[in-house]
């Protein structure tokens, strides 16, 4: 396959306001959009520094989460992939998404640390999110949380399910990107991706938001647990520093994470306020 040295685009954020702490993005890895016989292909090249600080953060989390779950000394959570391995992740997730039906784009070739594959046309989730309409927002939402729902049932985890995974393409279908964390199904990692896909939504309208949230666990079958609302909170505090978000989706991020807890308290609240009328019947 013959390469033009011209490169359309790239993807690398270089918009972004607060330039000063761009190293501190969560993206891992340089990608290029360029053109091979005469059809875009996309180049994921991967990076060493920054997965290893944020894996880094994970297993702290991960520590701190068996400790809570006194199960310290349970090492299955605990996930450091080195850079081959990551690579090989991307492969094998194919083989596995293909059969479960969830699409992805296809990998022309790779080699040591760069992989050459499908340019998908469409649209970014979360742009599509901000774009759409509630009734959109939910339909897709929905049937993200439906296809999670199976990889885990599968025995898989993705780890890291934010919205910016996503493609909606022109076809109308749904395809999952970034795959190089893709891995077997733990506890923890399934509550990652749950809680990464929550949190990167966080800083959409009230409406965008709550809507993206319930669609998701609608098709996931399963509501917020005091857990991962906990996490939720917890990591949309460091979540701008991805640097994907402005003073609007700050505060936004801000008040849907304010929602989800008064909701919390609510039922909670609710729940004691029934058990107390059912003691006073019985009584």
């Amino acid at each position: 396959m013959k390469f033009n040295v011209y490169v359309e685009k790239f993807l690398s954020r270089s918009n972004c306001k607060f330039s000063v702490f761009r190293s501190l993005e969560w993206r891992t890895n340089s990608i290029k959009i360029e053109y091979a016989d005469g059809c875009k292909v996309l180049i994921k090249e991967f990076d060493v520094i920054k997965p290893t600080l944020i894996f880094t953060l994970y297993n702290i989390a991960c520590f701190v989460d068996n400790l809570l779950n006194l199960s310290v000394i349970k090492t299955e959570d605990y996930f450091f992939p080195s850079l081959r391995e990551r690579v090989e992740n991307e492969i094998k997730a194919r083989e596995i998404l293909s059969e479960l039906g969830v699409k992805h784009p296809k990998i022309h070739w790779c080699k040591e640390n760069v992989i050459c594959m499908e340019y998908i046309d469409g649209k970014n989730i979360l742009d599509f999110y901000r774009d759409g309409s509630s009734e959109e927002v939910y339909e897709v939402s929905k049937r993200i949380g439906f296809e999670i729902r199976r990889v885990h049932e599968a025995g898989y985890a993705f780890v890291d399910c934010r919205a910016e995974n996503y493609i909606i393409g022109s076809d109308g279908e749904i395809y999952r990107v970034d795959l190089e964390f893709f891995t077997k199904k733990t506890r923890f990692r399934s509550l990652c991706d749950i809680v990464t896909y929550d949190v990167s939504i966080l800083g959409l309208s009230e409406d965008k938001c709550m809507t993206a949230i319930r669609g998701f666990h609608d098709g996931y079958g399963k509501k917020l647990s005091k857990t991962e609302l906990a996490y939720i909170s917890l990591f949309s505090s460091i979540y701008p520093l991805s640097l994907k978000e402005g003073v609007d989706e700050i505060a936004n991020r801000a008040s849907n994470t304010l929602t989800l807890l008064k909701e919390s308290i609510k039922n909670v609240n609710l729940l004691k306020l029934l058990k107390s009328i059912t003691s006073m019947m019985k009584e």
